[in-house]
């Protein structure tokens, strides 16, 4: 198998981030003097945070109700493609919905802006960040807003959308919007990992702050039984739910066609059928590279090479040409691709192979306790605030 690793690569400074990984999962533990080191890192990083949170207090948008889908710890938990499945539960229950995100990386992170309003896609990747505009184009008919100050898109949302319900993508640290649910997305294997503050551990602030949380969401690859979870979780005593990640086929760009988002809207499935017996070339610049790569390895088809970016990568033609030319010296059949990829590179010239793009799906295992928190939340029942 033919692998052209662009990020992570194998520099010292790679090598260290890979072992700092492990240690944050409590895979291998660091050595002197990188663990002392890290250590009084993290002691100014929980007081620059307890300082930080001592001086801004939440404020809210009358009329809205507002859910935050977040994390405690840094690296991907499944927050985006869990937002599109509350969205849609939402819409279910007949209330308008909007989705506020901050644009990581996109040019209207500072200003803000609108990405959709619900009938059509207004910016790119490079100005909306390629996880609300991957959003957009999964959800063509709720307006999703993006920018540093969400206080403001949320005012924006409910003025000019009248939306009646807003979820914020990862909004468990962004405390300047009052909430009325709190959801926080768990790796089920290690959900608080070391437990130890960055940068000595994943923790992105203290796990005692999980007591303004109103549910956990474990999130897997599949549905496993109930796990040890650590004592500081059971503690809380909060509504525990478990949800798995399926990966599925989006859509495919055939050979030789011309650009286009709207190929993603028109399937969706299992990826199996596609890929069975076919000689696959991937790539992709996500969080989870690794996990992307076995996806297509365990898929039916027969991996024959892969190339892999760092996380949010802008792709230059030159690097697509690259990508286009090792799949042909593989003799590859097809090339795949993640759809959080694709909408960095979706305007640009045609594939010479046909071009799978893969999402992943969300469950929730089993749903109708799911229902009822939200159905609460919206009625105004419970502990919510």
């Amino acid at each position: 198998m033919k692998f052209l690793t662009h990020a992570p690569g194998t520099s010292g400074a790679d090598r260290l981030r890979q072992r700092l990984i492990a240690a944050w999962r409590g895979d291998r533990p660091l050595e002197p003097p990188w663990n002392w080191l890290l250590a009084g890192a993290a002691a100014a990083y929980g007081g620059g945070e307890c300082l930080s949170r001592r001086w801004r207090r939440p404020r809210r948008v009358p009329g809205c109700t507002v859910i935050s889908v977040g994390n405690l710890t840094v690296g991907g938990t499944g927050k985006t493609p869990f937002c599109a499945y509350l969205a849609h539960r939402l819409t279910t229950m007949g209330r308008r919905v909007a989705i506020i995100s901050r644009g990581y990386r996109g040019g209207l992170e500072k200003t803000g802006g609108v990405v959709s309003d619900g009938t059509r896609i207004l910016a790119d990747a490079a100005a909306a960040g390629d996880e609300p505009l991957m959003l957009a184009a999964q959800l063509p008919e709720i307006p999703l807003l993006v920018g540093h100050h969400r206080y403001r898109s949320l005012q924006r949302a409910v003025h000019e959308f009248h939306a009646q319900v807003a979820i914020l993508d990862d909004g468990f640290q962004h405390i300047q919007v009052q909430r009325d649910l709190d959801l926080v997305l768990m790796d089920g294997r290690a959900p608080l990992g070391n437990g130890r503050l960055l940068p000595a551990g994943p923790l992105r602030e203290p796990s005692r702050r999980l007591q303004r949380a109103h549910g956990l969401i474990l999130m897997g690859d599949s549905a496993p039984p109930r796990p040890n979870l650590p004592e500081a979780l059971l503690r809380l005593k909060l509504p525990l739910f478990q949800a798995s990640r399926r990966a599925v086929l989006r859509g495919v760009v055939p050979a030789r066609q011309g650009p286009g988002l709207t190929i993603l809207r028109q399937s969706a499935g299992q990826i199996h059928p596609l890929l069975r017996q076919k000689k696959i070339f991937g790539f992709s610049g996500i969080a989870g590279n690794a996990g992307f790569r076995q996806i297509l390895a365990e898929s039916g088809g027969r991996l024959v090479g892969f190339s892999d970016f760092r996380d949010h990568h802008m792709y230059s033609p030159a690097e697509l040409n690259q990508i286009q030319n090792a799949a042909r010296n593989c003799a590859a059949d097809l090339i795949a691709t993640t759809e959080k990829d694709y909408v960095r590179f979706a305007e640009l010239e045609p594939w010479p192979l046909d071009l799978a793009v893969m999402g992943l799906e969300i469950r929730v295992h089993p749903n109708h306790g799911l229902d009822a928190l939200l159905a609460a939340c919206l009625a105004g029942k419970g502990p919510f605030r």
